[in-house]
Protein backbone atom coordinates (compact mmCIF):
# COMPACT_ATOMS: atom_id res chain seq x y z
CA UNK A 1 0.00 0.00 0.00
CA UNK A 2 1.19 3.50 -0.78
CA UNK A 3 0.04 6.59 1.12
CA UNK A 4 -0.73 9.67 -0.93
CA UNK A 5 -2.95 12.70 -1.07
CA UNK A 6 -5.54 13.60 -3.66
CA UNK A 7 -7.56 16.74 -4.21
CA UNK A 8 -11.34 16.45 -4.39
CA UNK A 9 -14.44 18.58 -4.00
CA UNK A 10 -16.46 18.60 -0.78
CA UNK A 11 -20.04 17.80 -1.85
CA UNK A 12 -21.49 19.88 1.00
CA UNK A 13 -19.41 23.06 0.84
CA UNK A 14 -18.25 22.86 -2.78
CA UNK A 15 -14.68 23.60 -1.70
CA UNK A 16 -11.56 21.81 -2.86
CA UNK A 17 -10.07 19.70 -0.07
CA UNK A 18 -7.05 17.43 0.27
CA UNK A 19 -7.76 13.89 1.43
CA UNK A 20 -5.16 11.41 2.70
CA UNK A 21 -5.52 8.12 0.85
CA UNK A 22 -3.94 4.73 0.62
CA UNK A 23 -3.51 3.04 -2.74
CA UNK A 24 -4.91 -0.46 -2.46
CA UNK A 25 -5.35 -2.64 -5.54
CA UNK A 26 -4.90 0.33 -7.82
CA UNK A 27 -7.61 2.38 -6.09
CA UNK A 28 -7.40 5.29 -3.66
CA UNK A 29 -9.09 4.70 -0.26
CA UNK A 30 -9.47 7.52 2.31
CA UNK A 31 -7.22 7.02 5.30
CA UNK A 32 -6.72 8.73 8.64
CA UNK A 33 -3.27 9.50 9.80
CA UNK A 34 -1.18 11.98 11.68
CA UNK A 35 -2.27 14.81 9.44
CA UNK A 36 -5.90 14.92 10.75
CA UNK A 37 -5.04 13.98 14.36
CA UNK A 38 -7.14 10.82 14.35
CA UNK A 39 -4.24 8.72 15.61
CA UNK A 40 -3.94 10.89 18.74
CA UNK A 41 -7.68 10.81 19.39
CA UNK A 42 -7.81 7.03 19.18
CA UNK A 43 -4.58 6.56 21.13
CA UNK A 44 -2.10 3.73 21.30
CA UNK A 45 -2.68 0.20 22.63
CA UNK A 46 -0.29 0.89 25.52
CA UNK A 47 -2.01 4.11 26.68
CA UNK A 48 -2.65 3.93 30.46
CA UNK A 49 -6.21 4.22 31.75
CA UNK A 50 -7.50 7.78 32.06
CA UNK A 51 -7.32 9.14 35.61
CA UNK A 52 -10.47 11.31 35.44
CA UNK A 53 -13.70 11.39 33.47
CA UNK A 54 -13.13 14.91 32.11
CA UNK A 55 -9.43 15.22 31.26
CA UNK A 56 -7.86 15.19 27.79
CA UNK A 57 -7.30 11.48 27.12
CA UNK A 58 -7.33 9.21 24.11
CA UNK A 59 -10.33 7.02 23.39
CA UNK A 60 -8.34 3.92 24.37
CA UNK A 61 -7.42 5.52 27.72
CA UNK A 62 -11.08 6.37 28.40
CA UNK A 63 -12.24 2.85 27.52
CA UNK A 64 -9.63 1.41 29.90
CA UNK A 65 -10.93 3.71 32.67
CA UNK A 66 -14.48 2.58 31.98
CA UNK A 67 -13.52 -1.11 32.17
CA UNK A 68 -11.17 -0.92 35.13
CA UNK A 69 -12.75 1.77 37.32
CA UNK A 70 -16.39 2.31 36.45
CA UNK A 71 -17.61 -1.24 35.84
CA UNK A 72 -17.70 -3.97 38.54
CA UNK A 73 -14.91 -6.48 38.03
CA UNK A 74 -17.33 -9.43 38.12
CA UNK A 75 -21.01 -10.01 37.50
CA UNK A 76 -23.51 -10.85 40.24
CA UNK A 77 -24.99 -9.20 43.31
CA UNK A 78 -22.86 -6.45 44.83
CA UNK A 79 -22.85 -4.42 47.99
CA UNK A 80 -23.68 -0.75 47.59
CA UNK A 81 -19.98 0.17 47.79
CA UNK A 82 -19.05 -2.16 44.90
CA UNK A 83 -21.95 -1.57 42.53
CA UNK A 84 -22.97 1.25 40.25
CA UNK A 85 -23.83 4.34 42.24
CA UNK A 86 -27.46 5.34 41.86
CA UNK A 87 -29.09 8.44 43.31
CA UNK A 88 -32.81 8.08 43.94
CA UNK A 89 -34.98 11.09 43.34
CA UNK A 90 -36.52 12.68 46.40
CA UNK A 91 -39.95 11.73 45.04
CA UNK A 92 -39.04 8.03 44.91
CA UNK A 93 -37.59 8.15 48.41
CA UNK A 94 -40.76 9.73 49.77
CA UNK A 95 -42.95 7.14 48.06
CA UNK A 96 -40.98 4.25 49.55
CA UNK A 97 -40.73 5.75 53.01
CA UNK A 98 -37.94 5.24 55.50
CA UNK A 99 -37.41 1.98 57.39
CA UNK A 100 -38.45 3.76 60.59
CA UNK A 101 -41.54 5.43 59.10
CA UNK A 102 -44.48 5.61 61.49
CA UNK A 103 -47.64 3.69 60.68
CA UNK A 104 -50.38 5.98 59.29
CA UNK A 105 -53.25 6.56 61.71
CA UNK A 106 -55.96 5.49 59.23
CA UNK A 107 -56.26 3.35 56.12
CA UNK A 108 -56.55 6.46 53.93
CA UNK A 109 -53.91 8.75 55.49
CA UNK A 110 -50.93 9.79 53.36
CA UNK A 111 -47.93 7.54 53.89
CA UNK A 112 -44.89 5.99 52.23
CA UNK A 113 -44.88 2.34 51.19
CA UNK A 114 -43.20 1.17 54.40
CA UNK A 115 -45.82 2.82 56.59
CA UNK A 116 -48.62 1.49 54.41
CA UNK A 117 -47.29 -2.09 54.70
CA UNK A 118 -47.18 -1.72 58.49
CA UNK A 119 -50.82 -0.60 58.45
CA UNK A 120 -51.79 -3.64 56.35
CA UNK A 121 -49.93 -5.94 58.74
CA UNK A 122 -51.78 -4.43 61.70
CA UNK A 123 -55.14 -4.89 59.99
CA UNK A 124 -54.31 -8.53 59.26
CA UNK A 125 -53.30 -9.01 62.89
CA UNK A 126 -56.67 -7.64 63.97
CA UNK A 127 -58.44 -10.18 61.73
CA UNK A 128 -56.44 -13.17 62.98
CA UNK A 129 -55.39 -12.41 66.53
CA UNK A 130 -53.39 -14.74 68.74
CA UNK A 131 -55.03 -15.63 72.04
CA UNK A 132 -52.48 -13.49 73.89
CA UNK A 133 -53.93 -10.36 72.29
CA UNK A 134 -57.50 -10.94 73.48
CA UNK A 135 -59.05 -9.88 76.78
CA UNK A 136 -62.17 -10.71 78.82
CA UNK A 137 -63.87 -9.04 81.76
CA UNK A 138 -66.11 -10.95 84.22
CA UNK A 139 -68.83 -9.24 86.25
CA UNK A 140 -68.11 -8.37 89.86
CA UNK A 141 -69.80 -10.49 92.50
CA UNK A 142 -73.13 -8.91 93.38
CA UNK A 143 -73.06 -6.74 90.23
CA UNK A 144 -72.34 -3.02 89.91
CA UNK A 145 -74.68 -0.80 91.91
CA UNK A 146 -72.91 2.55 91.61
CA UNK A 147 -72.43 4.91 88.66
CA UNK A 148 -68.61 5.07 88.63
CA UNK A 149 -66.57 4.03 85.60
CA UNK A 150 -65.43 0.41 85.72
CA UNK A 151 -62.19 -0.15 83.73
CA UNK A 152 -62.98 -3.41 81.94
CA UNK A 153 -59.65 -3.14 80.06
CA UNK A 154 -56.75 -1.03 81.32
CA UNK A 155 -54.75 1.21 79.00
CA UNK A 156 -51.88 -0.37 77.06
CA UNK A 157 -48.90 1.75 75.99
CA UNK A 158 -48.94 2.41 72.25
CA UNK A 159 -52.06 0.26 71.72
CA UNK A 160 -55.82 0.64 71.54
CA UNK A 161 -58.37 -1.53 73.34
CA UNK A 162 -61.17 -2.96 71.20
CA UNK A 163 -64.42 -4.45 72.54
CA UNK A 164 -66.26 -7.00 70.38
CA UNK A 165 -69.05 -8.28 72.66
CA UNK A 166 -71.02 -7.31 75.76
CA UNK A 167 -73.69 -8.99 77.89
CA UNK A 168 -75.50 -7.22 80.72
CA UNK A 169 -78.46 -7.93 83.00
CA UNK A 170 -80.11 -5.71 85.62
CA UNK A 171 -81.06 -7.72 88.71
CA UNK A 172 -82.59 -4.86 90.71
CA UNK A 173 -86.32 -5.21 91.21
CA UNK A 174 -87.32 -1.58 90.53
CA UNK A 175 -84.42 0.60 89.31
CA UNK A 176 -83.88 0.96 85.54
CA UNK A 177 -80.57 2.27 84.16
CA UNK A 178 -78.70 3.18 81.06
CA UNK A 179 -75.37 1.43 80.53
CA UNK A 180 -72.39 3.06 78.80
CA UNK A 181 -69.24 1.83 77.08
CA UNK A 182 -66.69 4.65 77.21
CA UNK A 183 -63.35 5.61 75.66
CA UNK A 184 -61.59 6.71 78.82
CA UNK A 185 -63.58 8.97 81.12
CA UNK A 186 -65.42 11.22 78.68
CA UNK A 187 -66.23 9.75 75.25
CA UNK A 188 -69.29 7.49 75.06
CA UNK A 189 -68.89 4.72 72.47
CA UNK A 190 -72.16 2.92 73.21
CA UNK A 191 -75.31 3.63 75.26
CA UNK A 192 -77.87 0.95 76.11
CA UNK A 193 -80.87 0.60 78.44
CA UNK A 194 -81.62 -2.06 81.04
CA UNK A 195 -85.09 -2.42 82.54
CA UNK A 196 -85.34 -3.48 86.16
CA UNK A 197 -86.11 -7.05 87.16
CA UNK A 198 -84.04 -8.85 84.56
CA UNK A 199 -83.66 -6.43 81.66
CA UNK A 200 -80.75 -7.69 79.58
CA UNK A 201 -78.47 -6.97 76.61
CA UNK A 202 -76.48 -9.41 74.49
CA UNK A 203 -74.46 -7.57 71.85
CA UNK A 204 -71.83 -8.57 69.32
CA UNK A 205 -70.10 -5.50 67.92
CA UNK A 206 -69.39 -6.54 64.33
CA UNK A 207 -67.48 -3.29 63.99
CA UNK A 208 -65.48 -3.27 67.24
CA UNK A 209 -65.73 -0.29 69.56
CA UNK A 210 -62.23 1.08 70.12
CA UNK A 211 -60.54 3.25 72.70
CA UNK A 212 -57.94 5.85 71.84
CA UNK A 213 -54.30 4.78 72.07
CA UNK A 214 -53.00 4.51 75.64
CA UNK A 215 -56.56 4.73 77.00
CA UNK A 216 -58.71 2.40 79.11
CA UNK A 217 -62.11 1.05 78.08
CA UNK A 218 -64.74 1.73 80.76
CA UNK A 219 -68.29 0.48 81.37
CA UNK A 220 -70.63 2.36 83.69
CA UNK A 221 -74.21 2.49 84.94
CA UNK A 222 -75.93 5.85 84.66
CA UNK A 223 -78.35 5.36 87.56
CA UNK A 224 -77.11 4.58 91.06
CA UNK A 225 -79.03 1.74 92.71
CA UNK A 226 -79.38 -0.54 89.70
CA UNK A 227 -77.70 -3.93 90.10
CA UNK A 228 -76.00 -4.71 86.80
CA UNK A 229 -73.91 -7.72 85.92
CA UNK A 230 -71.89 -7.06 82.76
CA UNK A 231 -69.34 -9.24 81.00
CA UNK A 232 -67.39 -8.27 77.90
CA UNK A 233 -64.31 -9.00 75.82
CA UNK A 234 -62.23 -7.98 72.84
CA UNK A 235 -58.63 -7.60 71.79
CA UNK A 236 -55.65 -5.25 71.94
CA UNK A 237 -54.13 -3.87 68.73
CA UNK A 238 -52.81 -0.58 67.31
Amino acid sequence: MAASQINTTDTVTGLNVAVDTELVGGKHHPSHGVRDGMDEALGAKADPAATTDTGAFSLIALVKRLLSVKLPSTLGAKSAANSFSVTLSTDDDALLGSLTEATPGTDTASSGLNGRLQRIAQNLTALNLPAAATWHYAAAAGGETGAADVPVKAAVVGQRNHITWLTAVNAHATVDTEILVKDGAATVLYRGFLKAAGGRLEIEFRSPLSSSANTALNVANVTTGAQVYFNCGGYVAP
